[in-house]
């Protein structure tokens, strides 16, 4: 038993009455909820990626039908 008490697993955890009290601090949030965080957090990225690209592909586009060789094409 004593190696069970003095285990550095068991860091901030106490044995009272036969039973084990967890002292911890709180480490903030469970494992399945910090992956759909992530997953959440990707998503997004990934949606304001498209946008960036898609807005520089129309400026790109823009620019190509506005610039000067276009220009002569029409006269």
């Amino acid at each position: 038993m004593d190696n069970f008490k003095n285990s550095a697993n068991l860091s901030g955890l106490t044995v009272k009455n036969g039973r084990l009290i967890n002292d911890r601090p709180n480490m903030g949030i469970a494992g399945v909820t910090a992956a759909c965080i992530a997953r959440k957090e990707l998503k997004k990225a990934n949606k304001i990626e498209m946008y960036a690209e898609a807005v520089a592909m129309g400026n790109r586009r823009s620019e190509m039908s506005e610039g000067p060789e276009f220009v002569k094409l029409l006269k």
